[in-house]
C-alpha cells in the first residue's frame, strides 16, 4: 500500500499485484494553508461551490441591507463565527409560527392534555402553488 507519484514510472499496473499502491498524489489539490472559493465542475457541466456568508444570510431571510444602507455583514467577528451565528439563527419568517406552536403546547400542558390529534395544517409544509425558483 502506498501513494503513487503524479507522473508514474510505469504506466501499466498488473492486476495480480495486490500489494501495489492504491492512491495517486494529485499536485493540483490546494495545500491546507491556501484560501479561496473552490468550485467543482461535474461531468455534466454543473458547478458546485460553497455558499458565501451573504448567501447563507439571505437564505435565513436576514435583511439584505443594514439600516444605514450598507450591504448585510456581521462585523467584529471572523467569517467562521459569522456563519455559525447565521446558521443558529431562527429565520424571522418562521419565528411567529414556531411561537404559536410553543404557546399551544404550553396551553395544552397547562390544561392537562398530554396528547391530542389536530386538523391544523403542518406549518412547515411547502405551499401547494409554490413556483420553484432556479438560482444561478
Amino acid at each position: 500500500m502506498g501513494v503513487l507519484d503524479w507522473e508514474p514510472s510505469k504506466t501499466v499496473i498488473d492486476s495480480t499485484d495486490v500489494h501495489a499502491a492504491v492512491a495517486v498524489a494529485d499536485p493540483r489539490i490546494p495545500k491546507d494553508n491556501k484560501q479561496g472559493v473552490w468550485t467543482i465542475i461535474s461531468t455534466d457541466g454543473t458547478w458546485h461551490r460553497p455558499l458565501t456568508t451573504f448567501e447563507l444570510a439571505m437564505i435565513q431571510s436576514f435583511s439584505q441591507f443594514l439600516p444605514d444602507g450598507r450591504p448585510f455583514q456581521l462585523e467584529g467577528c471572523s467569517d467562521a463565527i459569522a456563519r455559525e451565528y447565521i446558521g443558529n439563527a431562527v429565520p424571522p419568517d418562521a419565528q411567529e409560527e414556531m411561537g404559536n406552536v410553543l404557546l399551544m403546547a404550553a396551553a395544552e400542558s397547562e390544561a392537562g392534555i398530554s396528547f391530542a390529534l389536530s386538523w391544523d395544517p403542518v406549518w412547515v409544509a411547502p405551499v401547494a402553488d409554490e413556483i420553484p425558483a432556479i438560482i444561478h
